[in-house]
């Protein structure tokens, strides 16, 4: 690939052995991480219009124009947030993704969609915000199913959905939410009930602890002023 450097597929390769699939994939990955971070000109980990028109241009391809580089640049931002992460890269490349990086283009498409519904920047979306994005989408609902709507995204019921609740609503758990004193959310990992998530009844675990510790506190509490056991006998 005139990288300067020989890989152990292209050194089987050469000499007529074939590599299997997975040292395939696994070289198609190391070399579009190292074509990505080439491109990243300043290192944020995303690539933007510019640096991936300098790099057209260092190419040769000095003849596009800006509206073609964008029409490039378009097609490989595939959740249109204006920027083309890791995963995007590989995805247009045809390189098959990993599991965990499947999970991470999820989580940047749902940051990337929550952010475009963000009219306001507030980091919070209002009952307001998710209407307007159904219009936008060409869905006239009334007001009542879009109060509806709003409230099962709203777990903790303070009037605003949050990127957590957001993220759950796509069903992008085992980073389940759960409140704090706050009511604001965060990332356990865990399964949450419902009724705990709304802040209703202990949380998972301290139930648990309680049920071990009620008997041995009712048992100490009627063990209270009662005679003490009878002393075993002495062995003769």
């Amino acid at each position: 690939n005139g990288d300067g450097k020989v890989s152990l597929v292209e050194f089987k390769m050469k000499v007529g052995v074939m590599p299997s699939q997975e040292e395939v994939v696994d070289e198609a990955h190391v070399e579009a991480e190292e074509a990505f971070d080439a491109i990243d000109a300043d290192g944020s980990g995303f690539l933007d219009l510019e640096e991936l028109w300098s790099d057209l241009q260092r190419r040769g391809m000095v003849e596009l124009t800006r509206e073609q580089v964008e029409e490039i640049f378009g097609s490989i931002d595939a959740n249109s947030d204006g920027k083309v992460s890791l995963t995007e890269f590989k995805s247009h490349m045809g390189i098959p993704l990993r599991e965990y990086e499947v999970v991470d283009q999820m989580h940047e498409d749902a940051e990337a969609a929550f952010d475009a519904m963000d009219t306001d920047k507030s980091g919070t979306l209002s009952i307001d915000e998710i209407q307007a994005d159904l219009k936008k989408r060409g869905l006239e609902v009334d007001e009542e199913t879009v109060k509806k709507i709003f409230e099962s995204l709203d777990v903790n019921g303070d009037g605003q959905v949050s990127m957590s609740e957001f993220k759950a609503s796509l069903g992008l758990a085992g980073f389940d939410i759960a409140p704090f004193k706050d009511d604001e959310f965060a990332i356990t990992g865990g399964p949450v009930p419902q009724t705990q998530a709304m802040g209703i009844g202990p949380p998972a675990g301290d139930a648990e602890e309680a049920a071990q510790e009620a008997p041995r506190g009712e048992a100490a509490e009627e063990g209270e002023g009662a005679a003490p056991p009878p002393e075993e006998a002495p062995a003769a």
